[in-house]
């Protein structure tokens, strides 16, 4: 093989050939070694291994097949409900690994899987929640006014003001927070991504009153009194049921929302995937999502009484 022989080499080469080894050790091995990456990117890789240890943890490398790649797909969508999105992602680091293993010397290019298998991996359009406006507006009258949930409450009417998550909300800083002759507006970059987004927050006043009423001096951070987003969650469905919003509600619908109401008024896309801070106006495709107060307001001065 052309390769330079020490002992370790040898000893790791027949360790780890054919039946010797389980390729999940390997995929550990591996993953334990990712260096550059984003904390992102490395759980991905964890929780593909998670998953294909949970399938099957002791997968011989002689056991990479098409047929074992179709049966763990079938395990992740159909026995574990994982929609092809996330199981395309997982794919794509099994299918790193296996170039890593050929790369080793434990796989034979022809008997990497991947070489050889297409594998279908049908992704479903995303079907995002969002609040109507009348929506908003119940959650903004709602008197909470000295009670725990009003924080709760404030925080995601400015997400869905803003656009931001709630990981960028609890990041987000003063010196984020611009201000011309139009009003405030916030530069800066996704905490997922490192992105960058413009928002003109101006164009919501109220969001300036919650800016101003949770900033402290002492803080760099625009709100510094924030929770865990499992715990958040769990307070806007409470938020949502005293509202009277049979809705699933999470963090992420205020992001939804706010793509929602921009479009509703007319908003070009390519300012929207600015204010969202995606890269490609194509990901902001799928928010142009529409309802029938949506359609009744634009189809407001159109009549077809003369045909």
């Amino acid at each position: 093989m052309n390769r330079p022989i020490t002992f370790e080499s040898i000893k790791e080469f027949y360790f780890k050939q054919g039946d010797g080894t389980v390729f999940n050790e390997f995929a550990l091995d591996y993953i334990n070694g990712i260096r550059g990456f984003s904390p992102t990117t490395i759980g991905i890789y964890h929780t593909f291994l998670k998953h294909l240890n949970s399938f099957n943890d002791q997968i011989k490398f002689s056991d990479l097949n098409e047929g074992l790649l179709e049966s763990f797909k079938n395990y992740l969508q159909i026995e574990r409900g994982i929609k092809g999105g996330a199981t395309r992602k997982y794919f794509g680091k099994f299918q790193v690994i296996c170039k890593e293993a050929v790369k080793k010397g434990y796989l034979e290019v022809n008997q990497n899987p991947f070489y050889y298998t297409d594998l279908k991996i049908k992704i479903e359009k995303p079907r995002r929640t969002f609040l109507e406006i009348h929506e908003i507006k119940a959650i903004k009258q709602l008197d909470l006014d000295g009670q725990s949930l009003e924080r709760h409450k404030d925080h995601f009417l400015f997400q869905i003001y803003s656009g931001l998550y709630y990981k960028d909300l609890k990041e987000l800083r003063k010196s984020d927070v611009h201000e011309n002759e139009l009003g405030k507006y916030i530069i800066g970059n996704r905490t997922k991504n490192d992105n960058p987004f413009i928002i003109p927050i101006y164009k919501f006043p109220f969001a300036e009153e919650i800016i101003n009423k949770y900033q402290q001096e002492d803080s760099e951070r625009v709100f510094p009194n924030t929770i865990s987003d499992q715990k958040y969650n769990v307070y806007l469905k409470e938020i949502a049921e005293l509202a009277g919003i049979h809705k699933n509600i999470t963090n992420k619908v205020a992001k939804h929302s706010y793509a929602q109401l921009w479009m509703s008024k007319g908003v070009e896309r390519q300012f929207v995937s600015k204010f969202l801070a995606h890269t490609e106006e194509n990901t902001t495709q799928h928010y142009y999502n529409t309802s029938i107060h949506n359609i009744n307001d634009k189809l407001a001065g159109v009549n077809f009484e003369d045909l």
